[in-house]
């Protein structure tokens, strides 16, 4: 009978089988969820991070639906038994944006899965800062449209210069310049120096007292140095002048500059509606110089005005 007892021991196999099988199971369980939640960890950090980046960047009055928008499109919500609950702030100056997720899923096992849950969780912060930037914004003002600034035109310039002033943080230089042109480009009256020959701007003989230049040159051609940035002070620019058409093509043949002129004044001759004739003729706005954009341009955008009088001139 003794030698029997411990020659059986089927019994013993099954029964040792069967306290082992819940620990393993379990530590399985455990291996699967502990991968999964590192898995939906890091798609949440991603899509957080997605989040911030994008409601830093665009419209600062729209950050939550912005956020809200780019943390959706890179994280389904509610997938499974996943929830996600997303949220996007920002500091009083909309320089720190943060989106921070908290969210739980459920266990791998069946009815364990509706009592033990596992969190999961991210959190992105974003500083914004606008870079230093010098931009120059060049508009074509020639074309028929009399009065101000074309349509459509001083608003988008307008809300472009808002946008730059109202995004500008700490001491980040931001600086602006706007150059409207029609035949040339107005550098304005003061900036004589600029000239190749300056003497031609106070010439009477080129621009009568009365009819005093405005401001406009024409274009430099010196090869290779046009594509350098040189300042005024080294490279210089020829006078703009429109010449009179009077009689140019035949005595009686109407031009479209036509006047004549002595010293203190012109006259014109043939009057052509909307067009300034003159040694000036189609001399744009003065461009408005490099500076910051802090200051209020609104009246200067809205103060630009179409001018007519034909193409643009190049030498």
């Amino acid at each position: 009978m003794m030698k029997n007892i411990f020659i059986e021991d089927d019994g013993a196999i099954i029964i040792l089988f069967a306290v082992l099988l819940m620990p393993l199971l379990m530590l399985t369980g455990m291996a699967i969820d502990l991968t999964r939640a590192n898995y939906i960890n890091t798609n949440l950090a991603y899509a957080c991070e997605a989040a911030a980046l994008a409601a830093g960047k665009y419209d600062t009055a729209n950050i939550q639906s912005n956020g809200l928008a780019f943390f959706n499109a890179n994280f389904l919500q509610n997938k499974g038994d996943i929830i996600v609950t997303p949220l996007i702030t920002s500091d009083s100056s909309n320089t720190y944006i943060t989106c921070s997720a908290t969210g739980t899923m459920g266990s791998t096992f069946g009815p364990l899965g509706n009592i033990f849950k596992l969190h999961t969780s991210a959190n992105t912060i974003v500083q914004r800062i606008t870079a230093p930037s010098e931009t120059s914004i060049v508009l074509n003002s020639k074309g028929s449209t009399s009065g101000s600034a074309a349509p459509g035109m001083s608003g988008v310039v307008n809300k472009f210069v808002n946008t730059m002033s109202t995004n500008k943080s700490g001491n980040n230089k931001q600086a602006l310049a706007i150059v409207p042109y029609a035949a040339t480009v107005n550098i304005g009256s003061n900036n004589a120096s600029w000239l190749i020959t300056p003497a031609n701007a106070t010439d009477t003989a080129l621009f009568p007292t009365q009819n005093p230049w405005e401001g406009c040159i024409s274009a430099a051609y010196t090869g290779l140095s046009m594509a350098v940035d040189d300042p005024p002070s080294a490279k210089k620019w020829p006078i703009y002048h429109a010449d009179t058409t009077y009689n140019l093509f035949g005595v009686g043949v109407k031009g479209d500059n036509d006047y004549t002129q002595t010293t203190t004044k012109i006259t014109i001759k043939t009057n052509i509606s909307q067009v300034n004739v003159g040694p000036n003729r189609s001399c744009a706005n003065t461009i408005y110089p490099l500076q910051a954009t802090g200051k209020n341009l609104t009246s200067y955008i809205n103060g630009i005005k179409t001018t007519n009088g034909g193409g643009t001139l190049v030498t």
